[in-house]
């Protein structure tokens, strides 16, 4: 257990012999065996206590998978039931990716449609600023009877 050799041992009870005495000795290696078995007995008891609370815990999730799986067995013969016999023939994840499918598609066309305002937007402001430049263009320029007026007042 801990590699210890006879040699070894040997110097540890002439070391104790001599630190303690013949009288102290034979008390000491009772306390100290004592001490060791009390040691053994409470690591027994805390290795079977581990042991059993991880029976429990695998226990408690084999019955929660079995759980699971009876959910999901009802869910599908739900999902059988409510949809019709075309739902016997595709399983249950086809049909969920028919659903994400048709949602992408959802917003696929949403997207489009406010790139489609954002584009009207656009095209409605720059008729704007055309009108705009058009009517500042009409302010500049002269009126025909402006014109004819200036011609007859730098006549005289």
């Amino acid at each position: 257990m801990f590699d210890i050799g006879m040699q070894e041992l040997i110097v540890i009870f002439i070391v104790i012999l001599l630190v303690f005495g013949p009288k102290r000795a034979p008390e000491l290696g009772r306390a100290v065996g004592k001490a060791l078995a009390e040691l053994k007995r409470s690591f027994y008891d805390v290795k079977k206590q581990v042991e059993t609370e991880f029976k429990e815990s695998t226990s408690d999730i084999q019955e929660a998978k079995k759980s699971f799986d009876d959910l999901k067995k009802k869910f599908e013969s739900g999902v059988k039931e409510t949809i019709g016999i075309n739902a016997l023939q595709q399983p249950v994840t086809e049909i969920i990716e028919e659903t994400d499918e048709t949602e992408e598609e959802e917003l696929e066309e949403k997207e489009e449609e406010e790139e489609d305002h954002e584009l009207e937007g656009k095209e409605f402001k720059k008729e704007g600023i055309e009108q705009e430049k058009k009517i500042e263009k009409d302010e500049d320029i002269p009126h025909e009877g402006a014109k004819k007026e200036e011609g007859l007042d730098g006549k005289h």
